[in-house]
């Protein structure tokens, strides 16, 4: 609270929003969803770029997910993707994949959650959600769920090389 003040007092926006995005974090991590999404949301709308913004709403899909709540999951990610199509760079595309990805999985659409895991292999960048470990197998099982065996065998095999040779290192 103190520091909020004094950056609102003293200081400028980008300080003021530093303030909200501290007060946000510790909300996160006593575990006051709720709190914690209020205070990334005034904070969103003091950031200016697209890309401080993309993160404010990544961190509130990963939360979301934590709490196992689809609507707000659903809801920040459709946000997201708003927000993308303004110019978000490649890293942060494929991080709004795997969260993506990781909410069909949440409710059962595994055949377009297999199909985005698939496409996430190559470039998998999302290690605040999943190791790569359990993206591997999350991946693998996703393509035994959702894929037909017989048209999309040479989609999984093409598409993961990466995977594959993993998975032979693992076993």
């Amino acid at each position: 609270e103190a520091k909020l003040r004094d950056a609102e007092e003293n200081y400028g926006d980008v300080e003021v929003k530093d303030a909200l995005l501290a007060r946000a974090h510790f909300h996160c991590r006593i575990g006051d969803k709720e709190g914690a999404l209020e205070r990334y949301g005034v904070a969103y709308n003091k950031t200016v770029g697209v890309g401080g913004r993309l993160d404010n709403l990544l961190t509130c899909v990963r939360l979301s997910i934590f709490n196992n709540d689809v609507p707000n999951t659903k809801l920040y990610i459709e946000k997201a993707k708003t927000e993308l199509k303004k110019g978000g760079d490649w890293e942060r595309k494929n991080k709004l994949l795997v969260y993506e990805g990781t909410l069909l999985m949440m409710t059962r659409g595994f055949k377009e959650a297999a199909k985005l895991f698939l496409n996430g292999v190559a470039t998998f960048t999302a290690t605040e959600l999943l190791g790569f470990d359990s993206f591997i197998f999350y991946t693998v099982v996703l393509a035994m769920v959702g894929c037909n065996a017989i048209t999309d065998t040479a989609c999984v095999v093409s598409r993961c090389t990466q995977l594959l040779l993993h998975v032979c290192v693992c076993v």
